[in-house]
């Protein structure tokens, strides 16, 4: 494209290329993902199932992070669980009080770039009457 400038008397005038290239765009956690918890003791079941879109179409994969990060599974499916069934007499999270942190972490590769997306969940372990 061309652009013109005047001042009325004079003008000049001066080529303009303007190239628009794409940018790789973090994905996004669906609305519906949850960041809190309460799992019943000796309890086996998955704790969630989580879902994440990437605006670019590229794989994605799960992983997971933070203090209590370790008693934790996440599969290939984003699908959350615990690593061992817990026990709330004997909690096994960073401060023995039956609050769990982790941070469930999506990440897609593009090219030369690694977006990753956080999320900060908790889980209360709840007593089970004995």
């Amino acid at each position: 494209m061309t652009v013109r400038a005047s001042d009325g008397r004079y003008y000049g005038t001066l080529d303009v290329t303007v190239t628009v290239t794409p940018v790789d765009e973090a994905h996004k956690f669906h609305s519906s993902a949850r960041d809190t918890f309460s799992y019943q003791e000796n309890n086996i079941d998955d704790l969630f199932t989580y879902r994440a879109n990437d605006p670019e179409g590229s794989d994605i994969s799960w992983s997971l992070s933070g203090t209590d990060s370790s008693a934790f599974t996440i599969s290939e499916e984003g699908v959350l669980s615990f690593s061992a069934s817990p026990d709330y007499e004997s909690p096994t999270d960073s401060n023995h009080d039956n609050v769990y942190d982790v941070t469930v972490e999506v990440s897609d590769e593009d090219g030369n770039n690694v977006n990753t997306r956080r999320l900060q969940v908790t889980v209360t372990v709840t007593n089970l009457t004995d």
